[in-house]
């Protein structure tokens, strides 16, 4: 904290505590904030929810200047209004699918908080100041959660993650690098996915490196989905199929290579409403398999090269073999691109213009 707040080196909110924020009848959730200037553990209760009649649900932040443990639970609801928010915000951050294997989620006993222990994740002798967490105790979480880290956010070889979701649960971001100094990267095994079951999914990092993205869920026989956001400074590759059933899709870095693209809504309806697609290289190229996107069209800006591999088929017509199709406004004109051919820049300038 700043000003004359005292803050503590060591914070333990052990698994018996209770922490309420909650506002009554009429109102939104407190703010709860558990801080350390060292290290946090918190295997704890939280709850901040909206009133019964009105009011959004309140803000948590449990942070650890250095090192972060967390394990508990923390309740952001809201009977009649929006959900509240969750930051996690060590130095680095590792998933990790084996309860056991995160450490830190148990590293501080119930007895005490030993010292300045931290781990050794990456096996070269150093102490690393890594928030490990399991994918059960991130996958359980709701409200809308933010995962910040000043580094890495790493997601462990053979891992996926796949987020529940009854209708009411909320966006979910992984924010690394955020304090813009000497980068910090999002990685996951490209083998593997992240399912968010209809939830907003945001991923910022100097680079991204992903699997397969799965944003869509059906209620009631409907199809929808989440949006995403990928946004880098550096390449985003994303080495398995982006799923969205109507989300918009937003890539911005200064290079992509991505797989399939599907943002189309397959409803049963005249024109498919699907997500926009949209793939911003801001230094190199835009390479991609196929796309195929709802009537809101398709916008492809690239510093060098635009590569397609396979087809795009924006749901308001279609081209036969061996033509590739994409819209680059939101006009029902389609520009028709030869299977795997580049582009150069001004080419690319010129057919965005039209």
């Amino acid at each position: 904290g700043g000003g004359t707040l005292p803050t503590a080196q060591y914070t333990f909110v052990d698994s018996q505590t209770f922490i309420s924020a909650d506002a009554l009848q009429q109102g939104d959730g407190g703010q709860v904030i558990v801080w350390a200037d060292n290290t946090t553990g918190f295997f704890g209760n939280i709850s901040a929810t909206g009133g019964v009649d009105g009011g959004n649900g309140g803000f948590v932040e449990v942070s650890g200047k250095d090192n972060l443990r967390f394990d508990g639970a923390v309740n952001l609801s809201a009977t009649n209004g929006v959900l509240g928010t969750l930051l996690l915000d060590p130095e680095n951050i590792l998933i990790v699918d084996d309860p056991t294997l995160a450490i830190h989620d148990s590293e501080i006993q119930e007895s005490g908080i030993p010292g300045d222990a931290t781990a050794d994740i990456d096996g070269d002798g150093v102490p690393d100041e890594t928030f490990t967490i399991s994918r059960t105790a991130l996958e359980g979480l709701t409200g809308n959660i933010i995962l910040e880290a000043t580094n890495d956010i790493t997601i462990a070889p053979g891992l996926s993650l796949t987020f529940s979701n009854d209708g009411s649960a909320g966006s979910i971001a992984f924010y690394a690098d955020k304090d813009g100094v000497d980068g910090g990267a999002f990685s996951m095994d490209t083998t593997q996915s992240i399912t968010t079951s209809g939830r907003n999914l945001e991923i910022y990092g100097s680079s991204i490196t992903t699997g397969a993205i799965d944003t869509s869920i059906t209620f009631s026989g409907n199809p929808s989905g989440g949006s995403v956001q990928l946004l880098s400074e550096g390449l985003v590759l994303v080495q398995g199929t982006i799923q969205t059933h109507g989300g918009d899709l937003t890539i911005n870095g200064a290079s992509i290579d991505t797989k399939d693209i599907n943002t189309a809504n397959h409803c049963d309806c005249l024109e498919d409403e699907g997500g926009m697609v949209t793939l911003i290289a801001s230094e190199n190229d835009v390479l991609v398999s196929t796309i195929q996107s709802g009537y809101l069209g398709i916008n492809i800006q690239a510093a060098r090269y635009f590569r397609a591999t396979g087809t795009f088929e924006p749901s308001i017509a279609q081209l036969p073999s061996p033509f590739s199709s994409v819209s680059l406004d939101e006009s029902e004109e389609l520009i028709t691109f030869f299977r795997n051919q580049g582009f150069s820049e001004n080419e690319i300038n010129n057919l965005i213009s039209q």
